[in-house]
C-alpha cells in the first residue's frame, strides 16, 4: 500500500469559503470552488500525480454523485493507495474516522454497502442510485 500526504493548501493556498474547500478520507478527495481556473489547476495537479483519477461526468452519473453537493472535483485513488492523514474539513484533522472504498467496478469491490449502524442489507451500485433518488 502506498500512502500519499496530500497537501493542497501548500500548493493552492489556505482554503476559505470564497476560494475553495476540500475534504478527503482514505481514498476519495472532493473539492468545491466557484473559481473555474483554480479548479482546472487542481485537476491538472491531481492528474499529474498518477495515483488515482478524476470521476468523469459519465462516472458521476453512474455512481449517482453528479450533483455539485458531492464536489466540483471528485478524485479517487487507485486500488492500493491511501491518503494519510485523513482530512475531514477545516480544523478537523484527525486519525482515520471513516473510509470510502475504491471504485465499485474494481474486481475486488463488488458494490456499495449502505448501513445505519446495524447492517441490514448490502446493495449493488444500481440499487443505491434508486435509493438515493428517493431521499
Amino acid at each position: 500500500v502506498f500512502s500519499y500526504n496530500l497537501q493542497l493548501e501548500k500548493r493552492f493556498g489556505i482554503q476559505s469559503i470564497k476560494k475553495y474547500l476540500f475534504f478527503y478520507d482514505s481514498v476519495v478527495l472532493r473539492v468545491w470552488s466557484k473559481d473555474t481556473k483554480l479548479l482546472n489547476e487542481i485537476e491538472i495537479y491531481l492528474n499529474s500525480l498518477g495515483i488515482g483519477g478524476l470521476l468523469s461526468q459519465e462516472d458521476r452519473k453512474k455512481y449517482c454523485v453528479s450533483n455539485k453537493q458531492f464536489g466540483d472535483i471528485i478524485y479517487i485513488l487507485n486500488e492500493g493507495n491511501i491518503f494519510l492523514p485523513n482530512y475531514f474539513g477545516v480544523g478537523l484533522r484527525s486519525i482515520v474516522k471513516g473510509m470510502h472504498g475504491y471504485l465499485p467496478d474494481n474486481k475486488d469491490q463488488m458494490g456499495v454497502v449502505i448501513s445505519n449502524f446495524h447492517l441490514e442489507k448490502s446493495y449493488k451500485t444500481k440499487d443505491v442510485c434508486s435509493i438515493l433518488k428517493k431521499l
